[in-house]
């Protein structure tokens, strides 16, 4: 450093502190002291915290709903989908202990006219704090009334009914309750069976229990539901026979969506999720001859759903369970290993669905065919096929089936349905495996 320069930094540092000083000083003495205040009396604050709780006590109510037991749950008012306000709507439920409660929760709803009387029907049929709900699966979509701006669901209660409301999306794209059905006809699965209930006389409420009992291989209830001149025995069992085996359920939520709605005619999309959670469709038509008529399903096009089946089992038309009959119709078909009469588990399963049906009318009769590829001698194959046919026979008998409803015929290698060699000559395993084969054509 030059030490002539010395004395003038020295000097500007004095200046510079003298100029924060003063500043200092005079900002201080402009600056009043603010009073330290006094303590308020303890009935003061008392009074002021009573005067608040009453104001908040005039504020109207739009509080979320209270989470309910066994789940946290952080609902809002302003529902985004028919799913979200179906949830809350049943987790409100298991808060409820009083039937001003339930009043106020369907207001929250949407539902701001009900009388007192079904205030307390349907309060006493839900429970305190949802009491009578069914547990572990409180709530069901019946299907989608509207694409996508209305739905159905249920609550399902212990005793086996249940309590029917609709959910509709408003013009503002929120979804509120639209009505609360408040029947006096059973509502259980089943009651729909009965003779006059009100149930058939709504599509949604038809189609939606008909691929319930399918699911659940109840086949003389879902025929019950249907039209039997119109569809065939062959197509439900093969329906049956196609949930069985790939697990299949109905799709949460938007399981059943309406395509067509007319007087006398609607139509359903279905779709449905298997074991591993891929989902398939197919559709159902259900007609009535006059407005006034109950619902019946009169076809159903699963070729969707059974492209699907066949795809996810290696895309062979070896798991196809209904073939083509050469005399019109359709027939069940079942499958064998090479040069065996032995029943498979998985043909044991699908013949099991097959007896059920017979055994509803022991009138009926079956014909058997047995079917072998072209591997071996003519007589060895005939008598290979007849085997195979009284084979499923004998299964069917011990199931219960009458054994004079069932006639068997052996074809030997004589109708393939895929050819046993390619067409360069050479051997075709894929073809010959769909020929081992017994077929179940239903003469009824």
């Amino acid at each position: 450093m030059n030490e002539k320069g010395s004395p003038i930094i020295l000097i500007v540092c004095v200046l510079i502190m003298g100029a924060v000083c003063g500043g200092l000083f005079f900002l201080r003495k402009g600056t009043k002291e603010q009073p330290v205040p006094a303590a308020v009396p303890a009935a003061v604050v008392a009074k002021v915290v009573e005067t608040v709780k009453e104001k908040d006590k005039e504020k109207p109510t739009s509080k979320p709903l209270t989470p309910g037991p066994d789940q946290n749950f952080e609902p809002e008012i302003n529902f985004e989908s028919s799913s979200e306000l179906a949830k809350n709507f049943e987790h409100g439920l298991l808060n409820m202990e009083s039937e001003k409660d339930l009043e106020e929760l369907l207001k929250n709803m949407g539902v701001t006219e009900m009388s007192d009387s079904d205030l307390k029907t349907l309060f006493n049929k839900l429970g305190r704090n949802g009491a009578n709900l069914k547990r572990g699966n409180r709530l069901d979509e019946i299907g989608e009334l509207e694409r996508r701006m209305k739905s159905r669901w249920s609550l399902n209660l212990e005793d086996g009914s249940r309590v029917f409301f609709d959910v509709k999306k408003g013009d503002d794209g929120r979804w509120l309750i639209d009505k609360i059905h408040h029947s006096a006809e059973a509502t259980s699965l089943e009651a729909i069976l009965e003779k006059g209930n009100v149930a058939q006389l709504d599509g949604l409420m038809v189609a939606h229990s008909f691929v319930q009992f399918a699911i659940m291989q109840e086949f003389s209830n879902a025929k019950q539901l249907v039209d039997v001149t119109k569809m065939s025995d062959v197509q439900l069992a093969g329906l049956c026979i196609i949930f069985a085996e790939g697990g299949y359920q109905l799709r949460k939520p938007r399981g059943v969506l309406t395509s067509i709605e007319k007087p006398t005619v609607s139509g359903y999309s279905v779709y449905i999720q298997s074991k591993d959670q891929s989902v398939a469709e197919f559709s159902l038509l259900l007609s009535r001859e006059q407005a006034a008529d109950p619902w019946r399903v009169v076809e159903l096009n699963f070729n969707s759903l059974l492209a699907d089946f066949i795809k996810s089992n290696g895309g062979n038309a070896y798991y196809t369970p209904f073939v083509k009959n050469p005399q019109g119709g359709d027939s069940i078909v079942v499958y064998f290993d090479f040069n065996t009469n032995q029943l498979s588990a998985r043909t044991q399963r699908q013949l099991s669905i097959v007896a059920n049906i017979l055994k509803l009318d022991n009138s009926k009769k079956i014909t058997l065919t047995g079917h072998t590829d072209s591997k071996g001698d003519d007589a060895y194959n005939r008598e290979l096929s007849k085997k195979r046919a009284d084979a499923v026979r004998d299964f069917l008998v011990s199931q219960g089936v009458a054994k004079a409803q069932i006639t068997t015929v052996g074809f030997g290698a004589h109708r393939p349905r895929e050819a046993n060699t390619l067409a360069d000559g050479t051997d075709n395993p894929e073809g010959r495996k769909v020929n081992r084969r017994a077929e179940l054509y239903l003469d009824f």
